[in-house]
């Protein structure tokens, strides 16, 4: 049995599509490094807070030093954030609009929700990096101060994790729309 593939054919009519990704991650890139707690909320709130809920700890906001979790004895700031992870799981979600999408109207529409996708994944997997490197600190406490490397590693594996599933899912829901 004989498969055949469609294969989208990338045009000049994709070029806005791609320039709004790339205008859409340079401001945003110029625009954070202005940003502190207050300017990150919409970033910083929820997952503080959910974080709080899952950990069964109160949340304080300070300005100067963002969202403290009294029972954890943790600050999420805004280098905390994940407003980085959000800017490239926007753009790995834009590519994949703009090389699988075929009608110019849906283009636009998928690109504006991927801003939205973006966020909402953002704080899903903000949220799990912070509970999962608590609990890896709860399960092994002496690695915490030993092996700042290990808090890092584990973070990046979770983001990745993060944005290789949302792009294996919305590349096979897009070529169930075409």
């Amino acid at each position: 049995m004989t498969t055949i593939q469609k294969t989208k054919q990338h045009t000049i009519s994709d070029l806005p599509f791609y320039g709004f990704i790339a205008v859409v991650f340079v401001v945003a890139k110029l625009v954070y490094k202005q940003f502190g707690n207050d300017e990150l909320w919409l970033f910083l709130s929820p997952v503080s807070h959910l974080v709080g809920f899952f950990s069964g700890s109160a949340v304080e906001y300070s300005s100067e030093s963002g969202y403290f979790l009294s029972t954890l004895n943790i600050v999420i700031n805004e280098a905390c954030s994940g407003f980085n992870f959000w800017l490239i799981s926007f753009v790995v979600i834009g590519f994949a609009v703009v090389t699988q999408v075929h009608s110019q109207m849906k283009k636009l529409i998928y690109l504006l929700a991927a801003l939205f996708i973006a966020y909402l994944l953002t704080i899903i997997a903000n949220t799990s990096r912070i509970i999962s490197i608590i609990k890896m600190n709860e399960i092994f406490p002496a690695w915490k101060d030993k092996y700042e490397w290990l808090h890092v590693t584990q973070g990046s594996f979770v983001y990745l994790f993060f944005l290789i599933g949302t792009y294996l899912l919305i590349t096979k829901y897009l070529e169930s729309e075409n």
